[in-house]
């Protein structure tokens, strides 16, 4: 790499990503970002150690300089996310930890709880390590507490390689607090985004019935397991087995509309419909592509395929998890109720209901 003030000059102040631009902080962004700040202050202080000394706009305003005065110095790079469509602020990424001779650097994020679950985060580092690679840097680093699993399945799911977790290497809010250590090399960069973002949906075919239930159970037994017990879990989505696919490829397939999303030949993801009751069945996303925008397209194409064959609305039982998911979408809330499995199991769910 050339001289570090150059290269620090090099560093745009704007940059565009899917969706999303990332933005130098400016003044009169002070007051929004203590704003919100101050609306999410209770989930956001859990594992970010400054919300509690940010008391006042001037608290956000003071960031802001001293983030100007480090840009110049060259040592650290901090952006705010912005939506493309109108503006909206996110959060913020930054650049930190940076050895200019060492060609490494860390990325730091964090987002307001309205935006989660919508792939903001991952386009953000994807656009935003484009930058750093084609600089010339040669690692990223990203160092989280290990507790904090939405943000520990970020760099899982971009391709970063997890190295081991710093023992009690950070004290924080009265505590020391483990840290663990992901990284991508230069080299890893070109492949390892281009298959977490690479994926499409289409309609299922007879064929994709065992990659749909395996996406199910994925689904179920490693995102949804928190909000329910095992017995429900296992009830929910049994094993997938020979027998299993027949009878899927006997009764369900053939009573809804499926659309599976498809990574590197192989299922992520999958929804459906049943056009008789106006029914939306559910989106399903496996673990490792969750926040990538799969269901959302899965979602969207089910949509249109729904107005197209005059339906004025679909309904739901939602589960817990998923429910943020649907409202971010458009879903209101009916009532708290009671899904009852085939086999005759119950579950707590949100009905939730859509004008088309």
């Amino acid at each position: 790499m050339n001289d570090q003030r150059e290269l620090s000059r090099s560093i745009p102040e704007e940059i565009k990503g899917d969706g999303l631009c990332l933005r130098k902080h400016q003044l009169d962004l002070a007051t929004k970002m203590y704003s919100c700040i101050d609306s999410d202050r209770d989930r956001l202080r859990k594992f970010l150690p400054w919300v509690d000394n940010t008391t006042s706009a001037e608290d956000s305003r003071e960031y802001i300089v001293s983030c100007q005065k480090r840009w110049e110095s060259g040592d650290y790079f901090d952006f705010g996310i912005f939506r493309s469509e109108d503006d909206s602020y996110m959060g913020n990424i930054g650049v930190h930890s940076i050895s200019w001779d060492n060609h490494r650097c860390e990325i730091g994020y964090w987002i307001f709880g309205e935006f989660e679950g919508q792939g903001v985060m991952s386009r953000s580092i994807w656009a935003l390590e484009k930058t750093l690679f084609e600089l010339g840097f040669h690692r990223v680093e990203i160092t989280l507490d290990p507790r904090n699993k939405r943000s520990e399945a970020v760099p899982k799911r971009l391709g970063y390689v997890f190295e081991g977790v710093l023992r009690g290497s950070a004290y924080e809010s009265g505590e020391h607090r483990n840290m663990a250590v992901y990284s991508k090399l230069s080299q890893e960069y070109g492949s390892s985004t281009a298959k977490a973002k690479t994926f499409e949906v289409r309609m299922a075919t007879e064929s994709d019935a065992r990659g749909i239930l395996e996406a199910h159970h994925d689904s179920v037994h490693k995102v949804a397991i928190s909000d329910y017990s095992l017995g429900v879990v296992r009830s929910w989505s049994p094993e997938v087995n020979e027998e299993r696919v027949n009878q899927y490829l006997e009764s369900s397939f053939l009573e809804e509309t499926t659309v599976v999303a498809i990574s590197d030949g192989v299922i992520c993801g999958f929804g459906s419909i049943v056009d008789k009751d106006s029914e939306l069945r559910a989106v399903y996303v496996k673990d490792q592509f969750g926040g990538l925008g799969v269901g959302s397209k899965i979602l969207s194409r089910l949509e249109s395929i729904a107005r197209a064959r005059g339906l004025k609305s679909l309904s739901m039982d939602s589960s817990l998890k998923a429910e943020r998911f649907y409202l971010k979408h458009g879903y209101s809330v009916v009532e708290r109720g009671e899904h009852t499995l085939s086999s005759g199991a119950k579950m707590s769910c949100f009905k939730m209901r859509k004008e088309l």
